[in-house]
């Protein structure tokens, strides 16, 4: 009887446990909150909150093949595990051009990034088949030097000359063509195609991917052979090098396209591509032309030479079309990126103690629990209460099993006085009283809690209460303390869970024990700030315009009076120009110059910060906050419709007083910029929000993507949206 008694206690220990991990894991959203915190310049923390019987989908994380982990350290909190990694390296620390890959079992990450600049960015990113890539360059800061630009643009161009040697089979082709200077002029055509497309890509945005180019200097190849092997002179030879010269330049922007550069350091980056190219070019040229009389003994007649020159450049298309063509591989510059495996021993379920399942799992592990949620300018405590322990602090006498309709507002208005009176917080180490208290009959389920809309009678047994008291803050608050001492004589033990945007965490209090405590663990962290955007005036570039002008001017004059021109003088005057196009640039308004509508690029840069200020401006409560952040970026005339617009776009379920905050604005694509009515720019434009809304401990996910026509004026050198006209929207998450 005894072993029957063992057995069935067993079995039902793991019935209940097997019922509360299914619950925890149906309502978990599948999204782990991590922190990525540098430091020191070579140091990096990892942090990952993780409940406790979901450790098995986390594996070995993904850094670069210098890292290595120094450190590891978890702690258990009732059911909840704070998974910590030290990952260090001797050599040079992370870089925007790398990436981290966590292989874990989730649907994706919320992931902060804390740099030693103090800046902060938040990201979320969704599995893959392979695991969760996380690019650094969009949670890092990745503004680089004028430097730094050249010298990765002028080191992408050396490395590129070697790409399968097309280029330097094209100038051993012309150098044995046009033996001696002859060579070095046509190569000059080149150049100035190169230089031409410093301009073109300033002022229109074309995409040319640069395998393309490669293909027309391979092309070019084979009509150099053909006229070589049948002895036929080509009189274009100067023309099809400029075009050359010219759509190579622009493929290399294409390829800059996914990397976080500044317009003007993207045509910088060009400039030292194209040195480098012109560098290897010429440097080539001068070798063979030392090298071929000395092969010209051997290869008397030209059309062996032309034959064998077009059968390596019909060696190069296949070479092509195996390796890039036919796998849909079109990146051919390498930016550089290594990475591997970190040895982390990641501790399984079995070798830790068995804790509550907390945080919202459809069930109530103790019949009062208590949330703290931190949010930018606010405080929310959460409370969730059996009806049942209320009701035997207000008529301990109570007997019914139904909580009439005419009870329930009694029980809520006891309920708030009882937390009042057993509660207090201090934020800032300053105590504060609720600017709002919100009490109501709630339901929980396996996605969370939600309220009553209408008052229904309640089961006693199965009635639960949920009240929230929101504390106006002016920024995120840097500590919180809440001294809890409601208890009744059925609950001496109760969960206690802080959740805020970066992490949670989860302790048992007791009347005796009953402080929670809360310190930003992210030092220095600043919600971002909502500010005008200024319109900025595009530095011109002045002094190469000037220069041409001037040579213009004077190719004229003596055309006109048809005097001799100086090639070689033209020539370095316009090379003067093209040199000085990147970097002697000067702010000034010069009207049809600075007037233009904005690039593609440039509008998307400026309605990604409308956006954003026009989403995060309904962070705050207050509806003169909302309207005084709104004003910053909404013209009078559109400010009330944008204000109901977006108030009915961020609507969620009721959540009894947590509302959604914006973590993300990303405009995706800009399909067409004009000019609109009375000066106006109108844009059509794809983006995507992401948002966020925690309530009693549990973090809902949203994500829409919008298409609309964005209607946006310059208003006293500031940027505003004058009317926005909805064309699509498609919720994702």
């Amino acid at each position: 009887m005894n072993k029957l008694d063992s057995s069935v206690r067993v079995l039902l220990i793991l019935f209940f446990s097997i019922n509360i991990s299914i619950l925890a894991i149906a309502d978990d959203p599948g999204i782990t909150k991590v922190r990525l915190i540098q430091q020191n310049d070579t140091t990096y923390l990892l942090e990952a909150d993780v409940p406790q019987i979901l450790l098995n989908t986390i594996n070995r994380p993904v850094f670069p093949d210098r890292f290595r982990l120094t450190n590891f350290d978890y702690t258990n909190q009732s059911g909840w595990i704070t998974l910590k990694m030290t990952i260090s390296t001797s050599g040079p620390g992370l870089s925007p051009e790398e990436e981290i890959l966590l292989p874990w079992l989730r649907n994706g990450i919320d992931l902060t990034a804390q740099w030693l600049d103090g800046s902060t960015y938040k990201g979320l990113f969704n599995r893959s088949l392979n695991g969760i890539h996380i690019s650094l360059a969009e949670v890092m800061p990745t503004r680089k030097t004028t430097g730094e630009v050249l010298q990765e643009g002028f080191l992408l161009g050396l490395n590129h000359i070697n790409f399968l040697f097309i280029h330097l089979v094209l100038i051993f082709i012309l150098v044995w063509m046009y033996p001696g200077r002859q060579a070095f002029k046509y190569l000059l055509w080149y150049t100035f195609g190169q230089a031409f497309s410093l301009v073109f890509v300033d002022l229109w945005k074309i995409r040319v991917d640069l395998l393309f180019s490669e293909l027309l200097v391979i092309l070019l190849v084979l009509l150099f052979s053909y006229t070589l092997a049948y002895a036929r002179k080509f009189r274009y030879v100067g023309i099809v090098l400029l075009l050359n010269g010219f759509f190579h330049g622009l493929s290399y922007v294409h390829e800059l396209s996914g990397y976080e550069l500044a317009h003007i350091q993207r045509i910088q980056s060009l400039f030292a591509f194209n040195v480098a190219i012109d560098l290897g070019h010429y440097l080539a040229a001068l070798m063979l032309a030392w090298f071929i009389p000395y092969i010209r003994r051997y290869l008397q007649p030209e059309k062996k030479m032309g034959i064998a020159m077009g059968s390596i450049a019909i060696l190069f298309v296949l070479l092509i079309f195996n390796q890039n063509i036919s796998l849909g591989d079109i990146t051919i510059l390498n930016f550089g990126s290594s990475r591997r495996s970190v040895n982390v021993n990641i501790p399984s379920s079995g070798g830790i103690s068995t804790g509550r399942v907390q945080r919202s799992t459809g069930i109530m592990t103790t019949p009062i629990m208590v949330y703290v949620s931190v949010e930018p300018y606010e405080v929310r405590q959460e409370i969730l209460i059996k009806a049942s322990e209320v009701l035997q602090l207000y008529d301990p006498e109570y007997t019914d099993i139904i909580i009439p309709v005419p009870l329930l507002d009694t029980l809520k208005s006891a309920l708030i006085s009882q937390v009042i009176k057993n509660s207090n917080a201090q934020i800032n180490k300053i105590k504060e009283e609720p600017d709002d208290i919100k009490a109501n009959f709630v339901h929980l389920s396996r996605g969370g809690v939600s309220i009553r809309e209408k008052p229904i009678e309640e089961n006693v047994e199965d009635a639960i209460m949920g009240i929230t008291l929101v504390y106006d803050t002016e920024t995120y608050p840097d500590s919180i303390q809440v001294d809890w001492q409601f208890f009744t004589n059925n609950v001496q033990e109760i969960e206690a869970s802080v959740v805020d945007p970066h992490g949670a965490f989860t302790k048992v209090i007791t009347p005796e024990t009953g402080i929670i405590r809360w310190k930003n663990r992210l030092s220095g962290y600043r919600v971002p700030v909502v500010e005008a955007i200024a319109v900025k005036i595009s530095p011109l570039p002045l002094p190469s315009i000037i220069l041409w002008f001037v040579v213009l001017c004077i190719v004229l004059y003596l055309l006109y009076n048809k005097k001799q021109l100086n090639k070689s003088w033209i020539a370095f005057l316009l090379a003067i120009g093209f040199i000085l196009y990147p970097f002697a640039r000067i702010n000034a308004s010069i009207p049809y110059l600075t007037q233009w509508k904005p690039s593609n690029e440039r509008t998307g840069l400026i309605l990604n910060d409308l956006l954003t200020n026009v989403y995060r401006a309904f962070d705050r409560r207050n509806e003169n906050d909302v309207y005084d952040r709104l004003v910053l970026s909404v013209t009078g005339e559109q400010l009330t419709d944008i204000y109901l617009q977006n108030r009915q776009v961020m609507a969620l379920e009721n959540r009894g007083g947590a509302r959604a905050k914006v973590d993300e604005v990303n405009v995706m694509k800009v399909f067409d910029v004009r000019h609109g009515n009375e000066g106006a720019v109108l844009a059509d434009a794809m983006w995507i929000v992401r948002g966020s809304v925690n309530h009693f401990g549990h973090t809902h996910y949203r994500q829409n993507q919008y298409r609309a026509l964005v209607s946006f004026v310059n208003e006293d050198a500031v940027w505003k949206i004058s009317s926005i006209e909805p064309i699509e929207e498609i919720r994702i998450y």
